[in-house]
Formats: C-alpha cells, sequence, structure tokens
C-alpha cells in the first residue's frame, strides 16, 4: 500500500510475491518504487509465492521522497 506523508491511501500495489522485504523511491524524481521480496523456504512453501524478485512499479500519481542525509 502507498500512503501519503498525511496518511492518507493512495494506492493498493498487489504482487505475486508473500514477503517483501525492502521497499525504497527511486528514479530523479523518486516516481519509482522498488521492492524486494523474500522466497519462502519452509518445508511446505506456497507453489504461488513468487519470492525472491526485485520488482520495479512506477505508481500512478504517488512519489516519495528524498533520502535525509546525515551531514556529519
Amino acid at each position: 500500500m502507498l500512503f501519503s506523508p498525511e496518511g492518507k491511501l493512495l494506492k493498493q500495489v498487489k504482487l505475486p510475491a508473500m514477503c517483501l522485504t525492502c521497499p525504497t523511491w527511486g528514479g530523479k524524481n523518486h516516481d519509482i518504487l522498488y521492492l524486494t521480496t523474500a522466497r519462502d523456504r519452509s518445508e511446505n512453501p506456497d507453489p504461488s509465492d513468487d519470492g525472491g524478485h526485485i520488482y520495479r512499479i512506477t505508481p500512478d500519481g504517488a512519489k516519495g521522497q528524498p533520502n535525509n542525509e546525515f551531514a556529519g
């Protein structure tokens, strides 16, 4: 799910992976969402789980914000 800085739900994104790990915004305008996923390595993994990949999503109307860099 993508939320505004005020907490308003902007968009819901569905992926074929069940374990999302590290979402981050990228691109020149912070308008590309990158999502890494983990593969289920349990004894009985769900066969529909497509984890273990990186996904790139460009959601309409949603943007991230630049990272705050520590200056010292």
